[in-house]
C-alpha cells in the first residue's frame, strides 16, 4: 500500500505561518521577527512557492 503525503492548502500554510510567528515571538523574545516581517511582505507569493515545493516533495 502506498502512503500518499498530504497536500496543504494556502489556508493551512497561512495558519502554520501565524502559529510559527507567534511561537517565535514568545519563545525567543523577538529574535528572527525581522526575517519573518520580510517574508510576510510577500506572503501570498511565498506561501504559493512553499505549497509547490511541498507538492514536489510529495511526488
Amino acid at each position: 500500500m502506498t502512503r500518499r503525503s498530504p497536500t496543504f492548502t494556502i489556508a493551512d500554510l497561512y495558519l502554520a505561518f501565524r502559529q510559527a510567528k507567534t511561537a517565535l515571538y514568545f519563545e525567543k523574545r523577538g529574535v528572527g521577527l525581522l526575517e519573518l516581517a520580510a517574508y510576510e511582505q510577500e506572503l501570498p507569493k511565498n506561501l504559493k512557492k512553499l505549497q509547490h515545493r511541498g507538492a514536489d516533495i510529495a511526488e
